[in-house]
């Protein structure tokens, strides 16, 4: 099987929000008691992702050309890292690549809720759940994929922001995008997700500088970086596994 990714174009997303329903219904997650135009959220909800919320649609504020409020959103999930610092760091192995799609998921069994994890992410995306002591996340529905289908999101996403397949073909599609935008005079559309953290497996078409969105840019993934952060928290984590060993 080819890798696969989901294309998110935020140009045709809409905050419909259908995505973050079909993630909860599908994963059977716990509903979070939220607050309407929570401070510095706006019409965002919840403000952040949690151990019950694996996809997020944010909201960020900009302007129009002719000085009008305008929001801009962006389908926040786990970006699935072909240099997954998660799978990195797991002291036990729980963090995995699945060998066919190149999705990370977390062995529910083997995970001990260390945190490595949660410190390692560049995205802030797992969390550790009070419930079970285990790290979740977005584990982009690899039992619908292996039965065939595509992962809930993009099975409901009603404006086509969100499609998933091969990810060379996404890959394509993405820069295809991004040159018609750019065409059609939006000159700050880009491409996010083909190289950083050695490739992700969720492709973004983004209508403005990666860092607007709150994603970090190429020389903040880089390589030298992210292995000498790597190998520090690795350190901690066997250190974090021995102490558990012992108690």
């Amino acid at each position: 099987m080819a890798e696969k990714a989901m294309l998110i174009d935020t140009s045709k997303c809409t905050a419909c929000r259908g995505c973050q329903v079909a993630c909860k219904q599908w994963n059977e997650l716990a509903a979070e008691e939220t607050t309407f135009f929570a401070s510095g959220a706006g019409y965002q909800n919840p403000p952040d992702l949690s151990a019950d919320t694996y996809c997020l649609v944010t909201f960020k504020l900009t302007e129009k050309t002719n000085g009008d409020p305008d929001w801009l959103f962006r389908k926040r999930q786990c970006m699935h890292c072909t240099e997954a610092s998660c799978v990195a760091v797991c002291p036990v192995d729980a963090m995995q690549k699945d060998p066919d799609t190149g999705f990370v998921f977390c062995d529910q069994e083997t995970c001990i809720g260390c945190g490595a994890c949660v410190s390692a992410c560049p995205f802030g995306v797992p969390h550790i759940s009070e419930a079970t002591n285990t790290s979740q996340k977005c584990k982009a529905c690899l039992d619908r994929i292996d039965a065939g289908k595509e992962p809930s999101c993009a099975k409901t996403c009603p404006s086509g922001a969100i499609t998933f397949g091969d990810r060379s073909a996404k890959i394509i599609e993405a820069q295809t995008r991004q040159a018609a935008l750019v065409a059609a005079g939006n000159t700050d559309a880009c491409v996010y997700g083909v190289d950083e953290a050695g490739g992700t497996h969720q492709i973004y078409v983004l209508l403005k500088d990666p860092s607007f969105y709150g994603l970090p840019s190429a020389g903040e993934l880089s390589s030298r970086t992210r292995r000498a952060y790597l190998q520090y928290l690795s350190g901690v984590a066997k250190l974090i596994m021995k102490k558990a060993v012992s108690f």
